[in-house]
């Protein structure tokens, strides 16, 4: 039963080759000899055992004999085969013996055993796609021939073929046992180690769908070999740039390997080697958000490539320096790392270079909120990464321009460029670029008020990010989920998924993102009405956007400051917050913060019935929504706004137009705030035309809505629907002010008026 001759030549066998039990079969046969149900432990080394029938019986005998699964695990972990036997020394009896006598089989000569010690040597196996099978021939000895090997190896049952396209593997147990022999295979292993190097450091394109096919196989295999030839001596040649390559392609592939390339910065290896080393690590710590390790890599890196007058190093760690200053949100130095970089690209002629410095300067003055710059330094990246034919830097670019459509209120250029970018992302693979690409056409659809497919875009963003574990894309992620929540009017799931982002960023070091978040939260606070905690996190904001001169976020957080003012009645302060903000909108000619802080003018003029000067700043919001930026639910509070001016004028039929189309707007956006305030809005205007039932329906549909989404308008709106039913002489005039009163009275006639507007 360890080989594939069949037992019995009387009759034609099927097939001869044993394959292992699948885990069901596994699990059942050791229950059964063992008399003992299979836990945690015995799960855990029946997996390594990979079904083969004997270690599992050997395994289950060991267990009824009293041993523990725990024990064997550990045993087996660090002894190998030789833990599983029962006695004695014949292959029935040991595992190790079973193995033995296979490997040392008169039918395996020594030239086959070479063979199926180096394929034990790939923790994988033998690929037999071309380039690594013709590689391995190349590795042996002359006159030994890879394929005759194998065929006798699989008649023994030493090894098996699996998989599509193939590899050769054996279990673990033979595996484990064949290291034991690496003497054996000592003059090849140096060769076979150098395969490795040499096709890791000639595919060290990530983006490369070519090179994808050949590497991402082979990982775990040229990890084990790179370890091995960092214990060979000589030490092979290119091995610290190969540790290099592959720490880029696990890091691509969302594995932190940080810890892996210390040990080849050990060894004496050519010093440009060492650098390049140093810098990749740098890359890997701050991906991982080890900011001053990335700082004490990128440092050495720089100084051993201005030693060496290696110019090109220089630039590629001065970018990285400037990508780790940014993310610290020194600003300033980033730009001049950028620029030093930037200087040495164009003094060395290269193009990619240069591309990915411009780039980089131009996501850092979208950043600062100066548009016209980095729409310049964008299109001349673009442009490098096409002559270049940079699929990776096209995708990256199409969709920075994409974002800095969203930031002019160009929604559909927006769409374009993200989905073009997805579009990219996909053809190289690039699982962390899919994910930004997905959270960006969320935020399209967002805006848009396109509700369900930003969430289902969020939703498969926030998948990748956990696959390729970046945090910093899962918390944005998180982020957009909780600005998502609270235009829902989920509150609750909005706290949620903000906290959980403002965590995330903490942990990476992210300030602006950061201080964003608490803008969120801010403005969570804003809709319950908790204007001291609303007032104190925008401030905290803004001191981080002051601090790293974030002009976009400035303005935006002084109109979300002037909006606190407003609801403390506090119009002088309300009135400077606007006009700072407006100033800041005007000089990035952003149109929706244009449109945004006229509509918060208009109402601070309403409110101090201001009512020439409230007309002109709602028309010139109004005009922005309709003609340039599409947000339904700042065209619909515009709206209000308008409706409520009419209300003053007395002209009650514009008003109600007015109400009427906000409302509109409000059902297509999904805003359940929004149209909870169109209804109380109608009431009012109702109760103004002593149309008692129409004010107390309207009424009682918002404040339905106010309470569904337990918002704080819902006990002013029982008190406007209190005043109603005292002229309907429902309840006593001295009741119109006593909420709890109040509210007796709408659990009682809720399903009354439910019924009624059903029926209408």
């Amino acid at each position: 039963m360890r080989g594939t001759q069949a037992p019995n030549t009387s009759f034609s066998w099927s097939s001869t080759i044993l394959s292992g039990l699948d885990m069901p079969d596994a699990v059942t046969m050791y229950e059964k000899l063992s008399g003992q149900p299979a836990e945690a432990p015995a799960h855990e080394l029946l997996d390594k055992l990979k079904g083969s029938p004997l270690a599992i019986k050997l395994f289950a005998l060991m267990v009824s004999e009293g041993d523990k699964p725990m024990q064997l695990l550990s045993s087996w972990n660090e002894h190998g085969a030789k833990v599983l036997e029962i006695g004695g020394r014949h292959r029935l009896s040991s595992l190790e013996q079973s193995i033995r006598l296979s490997v040392f089989s008169p039918r395996i000569n020594d030239t086959t055993r070479l063979v199926l010690v180096l394929i034990a040597m790939m923790p994988d196996g033998l690929s037999t796609s071309p380039p690594w099978l013709d590689g391995f021939q190349s590795a042996l000895p002359n006159g030994t021939l890879v394929q005759p090997a194998l065929r006798a190896l699989r008649r023994a049952a030493l090894l098996e073929e699996n998989g599509d396209p193939s590899r050769w593997q054996m279990l673990p147990p033979i595996r484990q046992f064949c290291l034991q022999l690496a003497d054996l295979a000592s003059a090849a292993i140096p060769d076979l180690v150098q395969l490795h190097i040499e096709q890791v450091t000639k595919h060290w394109d990530y983006t490369s769908p070519a090179s994808q096919a050949i590497i991402l196989p082979e990982m775990a295999n040229i990890r084990g070999l790179l370890l091995c030839g960092a214990n060979l001596e000589p030490l092979p040649s290119c091995i610290g740039a190969a540790s290099a390559s592959y720490i880029y392609w696990a890091y691509w592939k969302g594995i932190d390997e940080s810890a892996f390339l210390p040990s080849f910065l050990r060894l004496q290896i050519p010093t440009a080697q060492r650098a390049d080393m140093y810098q990749k690590l740098g890359t890997v710590h701050q991906h991982w958000a080890r900011l001053d390790s990335a700082e004490v890599s990128f440092d050495f890196a720089l100084e051993v490539f201005i030693e060496a007058q290696d110019r090109l190093g220089q630039a590629n760690t001065l970018q990285s320096i400037g990508e780790l200053r940014v993310q610290r949100n020194q600003l300033d130095a980033a730009q001049t790392s950028f620029l030093r970089a930037l200087e040495l690209y164009v003094r060395v002629q290269s193009g990619s270079g240069e591309a990915n410095t411009r780039y980089s300067i131009g996501a850092l003055q979208l950043r600062q909120g100066r548009l016209i710059a980095a729409e310049t330094s964008l299109t001349r990246a673009l442009e490098l990464y096409v002559e270049s034919q940079s699929r990776l830097g096209e995708a990256n670019t199409h969709k920075l321009i994409g974002d800095l459509h969203k930031c002019r209120g160009r929604l559909n250029a927006a769409e374009g460029s993200f989905t073009f970018a997805l579009g990219l992302y996909s053809k190289i693979q690039d699982r962390l670029g899919e994910a930004m690409a997905y959270n960006s056409i969320g935020d399209i659809h967002e805006h848009r008020g396109q509700l369900d497919a930003a969430e289902a875009s969020f939703a498969c963003a926030l998948e990748l990010f956990v696959e390729v574990q970046d945090r910093c894309g899962e918390a944005y992620t998180h982020k957009s989920l909780g600005k998502l929540h609270l235009r829902r009017d989920k509150l609750s799931a909005a706290e949620a998924s903000l906290t959980r982002a403002l965590k995330l960023f903490i942990e990476v070091q992210d300030r602006v993102e950061e201080a964003d978040t608490q803008l969120s939260i801010g403005e969570l606070h804003l809709r319950r009405n908790q204007l001291d905690a609303a007032e104190s996190t925008f401030a905290c904001a803004l001191e981080v956007y002051v601090e790293t001169q974030n002009q976009w976020y400035i303005a935006e957080c002084t109109l979300f400051q002037g909006q606190v003012h407003m609801r403390q009645q506090n119009l002088d302060g309300a009135r400077t917050a606007f006009a700072q903000s407006l100033t800041f909108w005007n000089e990035m000619d952003e149109l929706w913060g244009i449109a945004e802080t006229h509509q918060a003018l208009g109402d601070l003029y309403l409110c101090r019935n201001q009512l020439v000067e409230a007309e002109a700043s709602l028309s010139l919001a109004l005009n922005i929504y309709t003609t340039k930026v599409t947000s339904l639910e700042d065209e619909a509070l515009t709206n209000r706004s308008f409706g409520e001016l009419h209300l003053r004028r007395g002209h009650y039929e514009a008003s109600e137009r007015a109400f009427r189309r906000s409302l509109d707007l409000d059902i297509a956006a999904n805003s359940r705030v929004g149209q909870g305030q169109s209804y109380r809005q109608l009431g009012g205007l109702f109760l103004k035309k002593k149309d008692l039932s129409a004010a107390e329906s309207s009424y009682a549909k918002a404040l339905r809505l106010f309470l569904e989404i337990e918002d704080y308008q819902a006990t002013p709106c029982l008190l406007d629907l209190g005043k109603v039913w005292s002229l309907q002489g429902k309840i006593e005039e001295d009741d119109t002010g006593v909420v709890e009163t109040l509210r007796a009275h709408w659990d009682v006639l809720e399903s009354t008026l439910l019924s009624r507007d059903t029926k209408a």
